[in-house]
């Protein structure tokens, strides 16, 4: 049976074991039988439709199965982590996109409130201040 699973498993890919395990996808991958085999080079072979579990081979002969402790007891595939990240690698893009839009805002509205202050230094007005800091919010408002 196990070597029908490995005919049915087409991805392949080289890794390091570290003294943490194996890392693949940002998941951590661990079995104790790694422990003698930390600095060398593995070859892992993995199921993309459930990536709660790798078997590591080493020079061609299997070796273990590791075992992702964040996904164990769950079947994820490769495709959903992949689109996960994607949705919220956007989410991040768009929150980073509107911050910079008020820190650009505010700064170009700074320095338009410092030219105005400096224009009209000769006439210290408090209601001028008190204007021009309004104007500043209520255009940030409108952004």
């Amino acid at each position: 049976m196990e070597r029908l699973d490995l005919l049915l498993i087409h991805e392949i890919r080289s890794r390091k074991v570290r003294t943490d395990g194996i890392h693949f996808h940002t998941f951590r991958y661990l079995s104790l039988t790694l422990a003698a085999y930390v600095g060398e080079d593995v070859t892992i072979r993995f199921d993309p439709r459930d990536m709660g579990e790798i078997r590591v081979f080493y020079r061609n002969r299997f070796l273990c199965r590791a075992i992702s402790a964040d996904l164990a007891g769950q079947t994820i595939p490769l495709r959903e982590i992949v689109n996960a990240r994607k949705r919220r690698r956007e989410q991040l893009k768009s929150i980073v996109k509107d911050r910079l839009k008020t820190v650009r805002c505010l700064n170009f509205e700074a320095c338009k409130e410092r030219k105005l202050m400096q224009a009209r230094s000769s006439q210290p007005n408090h209601n001028l201040q008190t204007q021009a800091l309004l104007q500043r919010v209520e255009h940030c408002r409108l952004l």
